[in-house]
């Protein structure tokens, strides 16, 4: 793994911007918890990673490939979600609109309304 390889890497798992790194160690040191030659990965290692400062160890290549396909995976989970929403006609549609707690107040209360006068009287001749 050289250097934009690990740039581009970056960019597609936690976004363009260049700040990623310390999520990068953080995975990476995640990743490598519990098996021999563990290592906690710091935001610093990272960026002398990043800036040629230092050479890309070879035990991170495995680690990167496992985080490149959780996040492929992933992807493609969201993707397949994504779908199903798309394909249900009412699911992005907006609801009904909910009368506003001022609405509600601006009614007439039940106590408040006349009562039911009856059928209207018919006229005598």
């Amino acid at each position: 793994m050289d250097r934009s390889s690990l740039l581009r890497l970056g960019e597609l798992l936690y976004g363009e911007g260049g700040r990623w790194g310390a999520q990068f160690a953080a995975d990476l040191t995640a990743l490598g918890k519990g098996k021999p030659g563990a290592r906690k990965v710091s935001q610093s290692q990272v960026s002398t990673w990043v800036n040629d400062r230092a050479d890309i160890p070879a035990w991170v290549v495995p680690l990167a490939r496992v985080l490149a396909t959780k996040a492929q995976v992933g992807l493609a989970h969201r993707s397949a979600s994504l779908a199903e929403l798309l394909a249900d006609p009412e699911a992005l549609h907006a609801p009904a609109r909910r009368p506003s707690r001022l609405d509600r107040l601006r009614q007439p209360h039940p106590d408040d309304r006349p009562e039911d006068p009856g059928p209207p009287e018919e006229p005598t001749p």
